[in-house]
């Protein structure tokens, strides 16, 4: 899949177009809740289940007017209100109508993925929770499921000991498929009850890992005829951390041969990711898109693609474009560089650029950030530390103010951001050029003049090149 359109749809009324790439790159897409992942989630699960997905809503045996009323129903309740207008979902240009979803095999996880409802597990159910189009018909998934049982949990468990140095281990329990958990290591043996005896971070490792192993194995399975697409929705979000790494890993290493769309909200998990495969030499096999909220609605963007200074100075030079469509690129490379460093620093994207630099070079609130070693540590190590201090407690009181005032002072954000503050203080300066058209749309602005377009210039180059700088020391978080 090269791309897919939206619009009329859920958040999205004008329409949106997540790339890509002609070379069908992967893609991990960051989004704070409520910025419309689960919006793209719901569109590319019309395009491949929307037949599956009215086959539960139709009355069994009802009149063709009953169904035709909800069928209309069922596309209603999808549509984007306070527009009103049809949904418009395209795949690589083609309508979702036209496209012909039999021929692209198509596993998606969302964010319910992993969990145990009724506090026990069941293989075959949780097959049942991926969406798929390899395997037809309920009776045949649980074939799938009866004849690889127990190959799925002899490669559960392998991933488990190998790729998550876990000590417990999983099998099957019963004729029925019931899964057992089993931790030697604290005598702990159950397929019952299993929130008494595991934790709910080990319960989500277990279910969402068996669905990958499943979905590896479907799409090894057979010939399928083209590269299988796998879309995930903020899975990791009961992970603890040292999983979610394992799990960037895992998916990494065992589905490079599929297609992968990974939305999250966790800015943490956007960040690892994007250093282990930097690391592992694999960033040109991946996007990185970022979807916000701006101006009423979701808006969507490609750091790495989008127009950089030194474009925009080439075409603003070159008379190819004119002061108000410079203005304008500038206005949105400079609120992609602010989020962009609310992800690294793990602060958050805000839906008003205004009130990012506000937080940003707040002295009431500052952001506690540190560069050492070539790393970047945040609030939350600063609180380790802080903590170390005050268990040591043969500490004299004295002495202890001193050590968490030096402590804390390292962690200054004027001194650890070294020339992005005096940068983003400057562009404030043009607020009501930048700062207040991002933040509240494109119409009625004054326009940039030809000094301030060149200003500005010079301050964008700065911001990338700090940006650069931020992300390459990124590695510690």
């Amino acid at each position: 899949m090269q791309n897919i359109e939206i619009s009329g749809f859920k958040a999205f009324g004008k329409a949106v177009t997540l790339d890509f790439d002609v070379q069908q790159k992967s893609v991990m897409l960051y989004g704070e809740n409520g910025s419309g992942k689960s919006s793209i989630y719901d569109a590319l699960k019309l395009v491949f289940f929307r037949q599956k997905m009215l086959d539960e809503v139709l009355t069994i045996g009802g009149t063709q007017e009953q169904h035709r009323n909800e069928t209309s129903d069922f596309y209603f309740a999808y549509r984007h209100r306070p527009l009103g207008d049809d949904i418009n979902i395209r795949i690589d240009g083609m309508l979702m109508e036209e496209y012909d979803n039999r021929q692209r095999p198509c596993f998606m996880l969302d964010c319910h993925a992993a969990e145990c409802p009724d506090n026990s597990f069941n293989l075959h159910n949780i097959a049942a929770g991926i969406m798929q189009n390899v395997i037809e018909g309920k009776d045949g998934l649980r074939k799938f499921v009866d004849d690889n049982a127990d190959e799925i949990m002899q490669k559960c468990n392998e991933v488990l000991e190998k790729g998550f140095i876990e000590a417990f281990r999983i099998g099957i329990e019963d004729n029925d498929k019931g899964i057992y958990i089993e931790d030697p290591d604290h005598g702990l043996r159950s397929c019952v009850m299993l929130g008494n005896y595991f934790n709910e971070a080990k319960l989500h490792l277990v279910s969402l890992l068996t669905q990958l192993v499943i979905i590896r194995m479907m799409a090894a399975s057979r010939d399928m005829g083209g590269r299988a697409l796998l879309v995930m929705d903020d899975v990791v979000t009961s992970l603890d951390a040292s999983n979610r790494k394992f799990l960037i890993y895992y998916l990494l290493e065992e589905f490079s041969d599929l297609q992968l769309l990974v939305m999250t909200h966790n800015i943490g998990f956007n960040n690892v990711f994007f250093n282990i495969a930097k690391e592992k030499g694999l960033n040109d096999m991946w996007l990185y898109a970022n979807l916000y909220i701006n101006a009423g609605g979701p808006h969507l963007y490609d750091y790495t693609r989008m127009t950089t200074a030194t474009g925009i100075k080439r075409l603003y030079e070159s008379g190819e474009e004119g002061l108000d469509n410079i203005g304008t690129m500038i206005r949105r490379r400079f609120e992609a560089l602010l989020l962009e460093v609310s992800k690294i620093l793990c602060i958050g994207a805000s839906e008003d650029a205004s009130t990012l630099v506000n937080r940003l070079l707040s002295q009431d609130k500052p952001i506690y950030l540190r560069k050492r070693d070539g790393k970047i540590f945040i609030a939350d190590d600063l609180v380790r530390e802080i903590t170390r201090l005050l268990s040591i407690k043969e500490l004299p009181a004295s002495k202890l103010r001193k050590e968490l005032s030096t402590v804390i002072g390292t962690y200054n954000t004027e001194h650890s951001l070294g020339n992005l503050i005096p940068v983003i203080r400057q562009f404030r300066e043009y607020e009501k050029l930048v700062l207040h058209e991002l933040s509240h749309g494109y119409t009625a602005m004054p326009p940039f003049n030809q000094k301030e377009v060149e200003a500005s210039l010079v301050l964008l180059e700065k911001m990338e090149v700090c940006v650069r700088s931020l992300r390459m020391k990124n590695a510690g978080m």
